[in-house]
C-alpha cells in the first residue's frame, strides 16, 4: 500500500505545490480509515501487529502539525483497536505510547474512541464481540481515562489543550458516572472556569450542557443540587454578557436545558429551585 508511504513522507516531496501535497495526505489519511473500518477483514492477519505500530507512529508523526489528519488517523486507530480483536490492552498501550510527547493526539483519540463505538455499521463484529470489545476498549478504562484527563487538567493547561480535555470529557459523559466527574478536583473546575474564557468558552458550554442533560438519568439529589449551586455561580458572567449575542444564545441553550432536565425537582422543590425559575423568566 503506497497510503503509509506518503503519509510518511513529512517533507512533502510528493508534488511541487505544498498545498496539493497537504490534500493529498488528508485524502490518504481519510482512505487509511475508510480502509481500516470497511475492510479491516482483508488486512493480512499476520501482518495486524505491525501496521498496528505503523499507524501510531504516524499519529505521532502528525502530532500537533495537521489536526484534519490527525483525527482521521485517531478514527482509523480507534476502529483498528476495534477490530483487532486479540489486541490485549489496546487502550492502555495507546496511553502509554501518546503520553510521552504526542498529548494533543492522545486527547483526539480518547474523544474519538467512544464515539466511533457508536457508529459500527458495517464492522464485521458479532454482536456478542461488540459487546465484549466496547466493555473492553470503554468500559474497562474508565479510570484510566480519568486520571489521563486529570492530568491534563491543570492551571498551566493550554486553552487548545483545554478545549481538547473539554471535548474528551463530553464523548465520555455517557460512559463515566457524572458524580465522579462533579467530584473530580481537577475536572469540573475546569468545566466552570473554562466558561468565563473565550477560547473554551463554546466547548465548556458544550459539556456542561451534556453533564445536565444527562443527570436526568439519575436519581441522587445531592449531586442535582452541587450541580445547580454551581450552574447558579454563573448568573454574575450572565449578566456581565447580557449585550453579547454570541455568548447569551449558547447560555440561554445551557440554562433552558437546565430546566428541562430538572422539571420534576422544580416541581417538587420549588422554592430550593426559584432562583433558576426566575433566571429562566428573565432569559424569556
Amino acid at each position: 500500500s503506497l497510503i503509509f508511504p506518503v503519509l510518511g513522507d513529512e517533507k512533502g516531496s510528493n508534488t511541487s505545490n505544498p498545498q496539493e501535497d497537504l490534500q493529498l495526505k488528508i485524502f490518504m489519511a481519510q482512505t487509511l480509515r475508510s480502509k481500516v473500518h470497511y475492510d479491516f477483514n482483508q488486512l493480512p492477519s499476520d501482518s495486524l501487529g505491525s501496521l498496528k505500530d505503523s499507524l501510531i507512529q504516524l499519529i505521532i508523526a502528525y502530532d500537533g502539525k495537521q489536526k484534519l489528519i490527525t483525527t482521521q488517523l485517531c478514527i482509523a486507530l480507534a476502529n483498528f483497536a476495534l477490530q483487532f480483536l486479540s489486541w490485549n490492552n489496546a487502550v492502555v498501550e495507546i496511553i502509554e505510547i501518546l503520553s510521552a510527547n504526542s498529548t494533543n493526539s492522545l486527547l483526539e483519540f480518547l474523544k474519538v474512541l467512544p464515539e466511533e463505538l457508536l457508529d459500527v455499521k458495517k464492522v464485521p463484529l458479532s454482536d456478542e464481540e461488540l459487546r465484549l470489545r466496547t466493555k473492553q476498549l470503554v468500559d474497562d478504562n474508565i479510570q484510566q481515562v480519568l486520571y489521563v484527563l486529570s492530568s491534563f487538567a491543570t492551571n498551566q493547561a493550554s486553552s487548545s489543550t483545554s478545549s481538547l480535555v473539554l471535548s474528551c470529557i463530553k464523548s465520555w459523559i455517557s460512559e463515566i458516572p457524572i458524580d465522579q466527574i462533579l467530584s473530580n478536583s481537577s475536572l469540573c473546575p475546569l468545566i466552570f472556569n473554562s466558561i468565563s474564557n473565550d477560547d473554551t468558552f463554546d466547548t465548556a458550554i458544550e459539556c456542561l450542557s451534556t453533564i445536565i442533560a444527562e443527570s436526568r438519568e439519575i436519581d441522587n439529589l445531592d449531586i442535582i443540587r452541587g450541580l445547580y449551586e454551581q450552574l447558579l455561580n454563573l448568573k454574575p458572567f450572565l449578566m456581565e454578557n447580557s449585550d453579547d449575542i454570541d455568548k447569551m444564545e449558547p447560555l440561554v441553550e445551557l440554562f433552558a436545558t437546565a430546566g428541562e432536565s430538572w422539571y420534576a425537582y422544580i416541581a417538587r422543590m420549588p422554592v430550593d429551585f426559584k432562583p433558576l425559575v426566575e433566571i429562566l423568566l428573565q432569559l424569556t
